[in-house]
């Protein structure tokens, strides 16, 4: 182990948000000081949390600091074991099937705001036809510059025409 220990230090925010904690995976409240350390070693831990090493308020309180840097560092083991098992094992969808899907989803918004009905928007997500309408009638609207009749911006949707 080397001598050099590593200095924590106060660090003031005025950014309240919560940031993750290196010790136990955690994360801090929304405060105003965070307890943090600079660490120029480049591994993956840090290249996360951009070269800064951080301890949350629950840590600092329980204060058995190696012994939960321990407990964390054994789950992450457990988590690269389970990440290395699933190496090999996903059938994923390709971005394409996501960006249809995300395009299906928009149209099925836009119908259910022009509707005000819920039962819509799964017929749009479930029905192939019906969505083929709804997109048609999209795309209509943009080809011919009509405002679209739902909450929906038009460049907030993302179609591909």
């Amino acid at each position: 182990m080397s001598e050099d220990r590593i200095e924590f230090e106060f660090v003031q925010t005025n950014v309240y948000r919560r940031r993750p904690c290196t010790l136990c995976g955690g994360a801090t409240d929304k405060v105003d000081i965070l307890t943090e350390a600079r660490w120029p070693c480049g591994n993956i831990l840090t290249e996360a949390l951009g070269g800064v090493l951080r301890v949350c308020e629950s840590c600092l309180k329980a204060g058995n600091i190696d012994e939960r840097l321990e407990l964390r560092a054994q789950k992450l083991e457990a988590q690269a074991v389970g990440m290395r098992y699933l190496i090999g094992q996903l059938k994923m969808p390709s971005f394409e099937d996501w960006l249809a899907m995300s395009e299906r989803a928009n149209i099925a918004w836009c119908a259910q705001d022009e509707t005000g009905s819920r039962d819509v928007y799964k017929k749009v997500m479930e029905d192939d036809a019906f969505y083929h309408v709804w997109r048609q009638n999209a795309k209509d609207r943009l080809e011919s510059g009509e405002e679209p009749r739902c909450d929906s911006n038009p460049e907030d949707l993302d179609l591909p025409f």
